[in-house]
């Protein structure tokens, strides 16, 4: 049994482990507010207080052919753990449009933490009116003994600093 619970936790941990990569590419790809055709800014929502550890993360990002608007956040049944959500939309979509359907993009999600390097400090929320210099992600899974097990890596923005 204990080698039936290592194996789901390893196979746990590889998805988090490519979509944590997915994400901090997307991240690299961060439209810069305030660019021609950017119609969102790069925002980072922290959890409310005595809630789950699960960030939200919404932004534009040119990391494909095409910028895409992105969110990423965690829906949880009534207790345990979630499953983090992607949600992308174009950037062409009328303002009245209703957010994009979302796709599981992990379960078993115990922590999704997100954290901004303003150059001075790490901010655990971010709605400045510019890109963070760092962003900071991680990814927690289910252990199968009531845990998690968590990833984590930091992406430099190239234009944070860029006027």
């Amino acid at each position: 049994m204990a080698l039936a619970v290592s194996a789901l936790v390893l196979v746990a941990l590889t998805k988090a482990r490519m979509l944590l990569l997915r994400i901090a590419g997307e991240v690299e790809g961060a439209v810069r507010p305030g660019a021609p055709g950017a119609p969102e800014r790069f925002i980072v929502v922290a959890p409310a207080d005595g809630g789950p550890p699960w960030w939200e993360l919404r932004l534009a990002t040119a990391a494909s052919d095409d910028v895409r608007l992105l969110a990423y956040r965690v829906e949880a049944p009534a207790a345990g753990p979630g499953v983090l959500v992607r949600r992308e939309g174009g950037r062409f979509a009328p303002p009245d449009a209703p957010e994009p359907a979302g796709t599981p993009a992990l379960a078993g999600v115990r922590t999704f933490r997100v954290r901004c390097f303003d150059g001075s400090e790490w901010k655990a929320a971010w709605t400045l009116p510019a890109l963070p210099r760092v962003v900071e992600l991680a990814v927690g899974v289910d252990d199968g003994a009531g845990g998690a097990l968590e990833l984590t890596t930091a992406v430099a923005l190239p234009l944070a600093g860029a006027s």
